[in-house]
């Protein structure tokens, strides 16, 4: 086969590749310990709020926790792909970021294209029947707080 052809037949090929084989590209958030400031932890959960965990799980998303006497804070950021999965369960969120969904698993907020995951856990004592009612619902109202507090970090 003649070069002038070997040359023609290898830029079809790499015409005829699809865009998916292209690599990925990701977005690039902020350090979630960055965005969870010691000041924004002391703020939320109280005077006595100590890192617990700073971590990044893989190269596009970091970790960050915070835990006093009050309860517990852990944020993700990340870029959006990495940090929320469609969930059946996912209930959108009006007024937070550029789109949020309240899931079994915490807050998902995203800004462009990147997002943070927010659990709130609160010290509580009995946890069944009306009790776990009124401490859901507080730990939903919690995440939404702590997602108003942070997003401007982003």
């Amino acid at each position: 086969m003649s070069p002038i052809r070997l040359a023609a037949l290898a830029l079809v090929a790499a015409l005829a590749l699809p865009a998916a084989a292209a690599p990925m590209s990701w977005a690039t958030a902020r350090n979630a310990c960055d965005v969870l400031s010691e000041a924004s932890a002391k703020k939320l959960l109280g005077a006595d709020a100590h890192l617990t965990r700073k971590a990044q799980p893989n190269p596009h998303m970091s970790q960050c926790q915070y835990t006093g006497g009050n309860g517990q804070i852990t944020v993700m950021t990340g870029d959006w792909r990495m940090v929320h999965t469609h969930n059946p369960a996912d209930k959108a969120v009006a007024g937070l970021g550029d789109e949020a969904y309240q899931a079994p698993g915490g807050l998902f907020v995203r800004k462009g294209k990147v997002g943070m995951s927010i659990n709130v856990m609160a010290a509580s004592g009995e946890f069944w029947g009306k009790a776990a009612d009124s401490i859901e619902a507080q730990t939903v109202a919690a995440e939404r707080k702590t997602a108003l507090e942070l997003l401007p970090h982003l």
